[in-house]
């Protein structure tokens, strides 16, 4: 994992509460074909939305960090169906909330 992802995980692990909610890194990075200009696509998928304070407070941390990437952060409990079955066809999990939606939702290739 790169310094940038370290610091990434760092900010969303230390702000996202662990109990409620899964942290996965997903897209190009997670299927290692990113190139230089690659954004950082992290899910959090939990039994209820992240809030919006939450949400805001969490992208002006990383937007104010030293990663010089578009980090994006998706909250799956939102996202689409179709979506979903995309994204989650190779994915890095970060943190498994205690009901994760990830142990039956998403694909084999964990």
């Amino acid at each position: 994992m790169t310094d940038y992802l370290k610091i990434v995980k760092e900010i969303i692990l230390k702000r996202v509460p662990l109990r409620d909610y899964s942290v996965f890194l997903f897209g190009s990075r997670a299927r290692a074909t990113n190139h230089d200009k690659s954004d950082i696509d992290v899910g959090v998928w939990g039994n209820a939305p992240l809030s919006k304070f939450l949400k805001s407070d969490l992208q002006d941390e990383l937007d104010e960090s030293i990663v010089p990437y578009k980090i994006d952060v998706i909250d799956f409990y939102k996202a689409s169906d179709e979506f979903k079955a995309q994204a989650l066809q190779k994915i890095e999990i970060w943190s498994l909330s205690k009901d994760s939606k990830l142990n039956s939702e998403a694909s084999p290739k964990l």
